[in-house]
């Protein structure tokens, strides 16, 4: 019973805990990045060096902007030249993690539709920039494409789609052009859905999701270890992030600072980008590790077996342990013990003890804790 009455006072602390979520006050990137104009869709290099931003346009109806890291910090932000930008309207910049590429979305001339993706190469070596190039088909359509975001390896591209496939797509690379179109269906819900960004790993997602009465907020969703692109439920950021309402979010290389969108108190414009650090010091203080985590089972309740997602964080792997609990507090089933890997797992409960015996009907705690301290615990029910 004492152990009972600790998990159930852990889980008291914990949703206590969630409702801050990790993610520190947003601070403004302050004049050099920010201007009197709608600053908008930040990119940041994977070095530090570049950041990218899009502009309400000095040349076309929105431009892309630069600033560059050096000895005293960012320089003042600077429309790119021609041909990067255009006298139409140019927006989304994404720079590839190996700097080499920038992807940007354009209404230019040579457009197949209202936006198409377009890209620019980067020579790293003498710091020259290409021709501007348009995506071909069937990544870009006589619809709109925009707001897109790579993976690490730029195997996948996730990206905004306005024709039938849904607001969310994802493109593979195929070794000579972006094919197999496919439609997030889990992350889309309002059809309202925008401004996609992945991060390295291709594991977790962000995007923009407009609400009615609320105006726009970011989610996030974790994807399935066993599934290629198979996502679960979206969770919004908590308050600290989406009061007031933001967008366009961009997520560091390492996973730990987002960059978005808002309109705040204090700003320089209409607009401002912002970041928020996540905290996830779990050496010294592991009560702070409370997001991205996700734990859920399906079905739930369950007859036969029920399959139990979860997320280790990146700064927990390695004595990380899942184990279902019967009402009484005593273990009925170790699931998983961390293998120092981390991201999103998925193991399945066949409803039998730890001496392989059936487990009799009843309601079970499904626990994920971290050197003996609850990080998540959901509660599942076996129906016999």
């Amino acid at each position: 019973m004492k152990q009972l009455m600790k998990i159930a006072l852990s889980i008291c602390v914990l949703l206590a805990a969630e409702a801050f979520a990790g993610w520190t006050e947003p601070v403004n990137m302050g004049p050099k990045i920010n201007s009197y104009e709608l600053d908008a869709d930040p990119c940041i290099s994977t070095d530090g060096k570049f950041f990218f931003l899009a502009r309400s346009g000095t040349g076309g109806l929105q431009d892309i902007y630069l600033s560059e890291m050096t000895d005293t910090g960012w320089t003042n932000s600077w429309r790119m030249p021609n041909p990067i930008n255009s006298n139409a309207t140019d927006e989304a910049p994404f720079f590839t993690r190996d700097r080499t590429r920038l992807y940007f979305a354009s209404d230019r001339a040579g457009s197949m539709g209202w936006h198409d993706i377009w890209y620019v190469d980067y020579d790293t070596l003498t710091g020259e920039w290409g021709e501007p190039a348009v995506c071909d088909t069937p990544l870009n359509s006589a619809r709109s494409e925009a707001a897109m975001s790579l993976t690490g390896e730029n195997s996948k591209i996730y990206f905004h789609n306005s024709g039938p496939l849904g607001p969310l797509t994802v493109a593979t690379w195929n070794g000579a052009n972006w094919g197999n179109l496919t439609w997030l269906s889990t992350l889309t819900e309002t059809w309202d859905e925008d401004d996609p960004d992945v991060t390295a790993n291709g594991n977790t997602i962000y995007f923009t999701r407009w609400l009615l009465h609320i105006g726009t907020q970011i989610f996030y969703s974790t994807k399935y270890d066993t599934c290629d692109d198979c996502w679960n439920e979206p969770i919004r950021l908590p308050d600290i992030i989406n009061d007031p309402p933001a967008m366009d979010p961009f997520i560091s290389h390492d996973g730990t600072r987002l960059y978005f969108v808002a309109e705040r108190s204090g700003g320089f414009g209409s607009c401002d980008i912002y970041y928020s650090d996540y905290v996830m010091d779990a050496g010294d203080n592991p009560d702070d590790v409370t997001a991205p985590l996700s734990l859920k089972a399906y079905p739930n309740p369950f007859n036969n077996t029920t399959t139990i997602t979860f997320y280790v964080p990146r700064t927990v792997r390695g004595d990380v342990e899942l184990k279902v609990y019967d009402v009484r507090g005593r273990v009925v089933k170790s699931l998983f013990a961390s293998d120092s890997s981390w991201g999103p797992k998925r193991v399945i409960w066949e409803g039998v003890t730890e001496d392989n015996e059936q487990a009799g009907s009843g309601i079970y705690f499904c626990v994920l804790s971290w050197r003996g301290r609850i990080l998540k615990s959901a509660t599942i029910a076996l129906i016999k």
